[in-house]
């Protein structure tokens, strides 16, 4: 694993365990932040590693 994917899992994890500790003690708000920013590391790490193998194709 590349040191951005160790990265992106770290940040993922964590924020996985906001939402599901939200869930838990019942804070709808500390759950719904922890799913956007999830949502959102997803979409920087998909668009990342797309990025990468758009540039591993260039001649």
């Amino acid at each position: 694993m590349t040191e951005e994917q160790i990265i992106y899992l770290a940040m993922g994890v964590f924020f996985l365990f906001c939402a599901l500790t939200g869930f838990i003690m019942n804070r709808p708000r500390t759950a719904l932040v922890g799913l956007i920013c999830l949502l959102i590391v997803l979409l920087v790490a998909s668009a990342y590693a797309a990025i990468r193998s758009l540039s591993a194709l260039q001649p």
